[in-house]
């Protein structure tokens, strides 16, 4: 990746000789293939910064009107960078440009992160033969502040079907997966939910057969009372004696029985 500081550029002596002030900390241009360069607007203002990387041809993926329209062929795409934006409209007429020229190509907007990162990843796939999660390999491995806003990765997702048929990246959390990470992912996600739910349906049927606090506790109270209630009758009943007589008193009692039965025996 070629990064220079535009900061330091003091005009077209600073490349006198070829050697361009390189400092990697800046991300104003990007080398993402010996002819291919993606940056920013800043970088697209700096004509000897174009010249000293050999580029004849800017594609300018903002409204704004081009820099040097004289020094360099432009193709415009005037777009913004909102996830409702049509960018993918532009795509095919982008690569035919880009096929149609000779000499080094950048592509910019703004800042270099969203709309002229997207229509590169476009270009790549046709005229470098990749496959989207490729061309989003290459470029994040050389502008790691690449970033497509949401809308763009969709329509970038929608174009790779039409033009190969399938599909080799998957949209996940706003960036790119092969569709290997993603379905590992989902699947995880999936054996997860699963568990959760096997959990839950665990502790609910717990808690549905096992009676609440306080049923728990008036049934324990209800037990202890049955229970001492049976200890009361129990020890009544072995403790049960019958009243003493005395002697006297037994004799008197059976003299007056004998003597009413004899009352009422019949005259012969």
């Amino acid at each position: 990746m070629l990064a220079f500081d535009i900061s330091a550029y003091d005009g077209p002596r600073s490349f006198a000789k070829g050697k361009p002030i390189v400092r990697p900390e800046s991300n104003a241009v990007s080398e993402i293939l010996p002819w291919l360069f993606v940056g920013s607007a800043e970088a697209a203002n700096q004509v000897g910064l174009l010249r000293s990387l050999g580029i004849r041809n800017v594609v300018n993926c903002t409204s704004m009107r081009p820099f040097y329209p004289k020094e360099f062929a432009h193709h415009s795409i005037e777009v913004e960078d909102s996830p409702r934006a049509d960018i993918a409209a532009h795509f095919d007429e982008a690569v035919r440009w880009v096929r149609s020229r000779y000499g080094n190509v950048l592509i910019y907007c703004a800042k270099g992160v969203s709309r002229s990162c997207t229509v590169t990843l476009a270009v790549l796939m046709h005229t470098a033969s990749l496959d989207l999660w490729q061309a989003w390999q290459l470029v994040k491995r050389k502008r790691p502040k690449c970033r497509p806003n949401a809308g763009f990765l969709a329509q970038l997702e929608a174009y790779e079907r039409r033009i190969r048929g399938s599909n080799s990246v998957a949209i996940v959390d706003d960036t790119f997966l092969s569709r290997e990470e993603a379905t590992a992912i989902a699947a995880a996600a999936s054996s997860k939910a699963a568990a959760e739910a096997e959990a839950a349906a665990m502790e609910a049927d717990s808690a549905a057969t096992a009676p609440r606090t306080g049923e728990k506790a008036a049934m324990a109270r209800n037990s202890e009372k049955a229970t001492a209630g049976a200890a009361g009758v129990a020890g009544a009943s072995s403790s049960y004696k019958p009243a003493a007589v005395a002697p006297g008193a037994a004799n008197k009692a059976g003299a007056q029985r004998t003597k009413k039965k004899k009352k009422k025996r019949p005259a012969r």
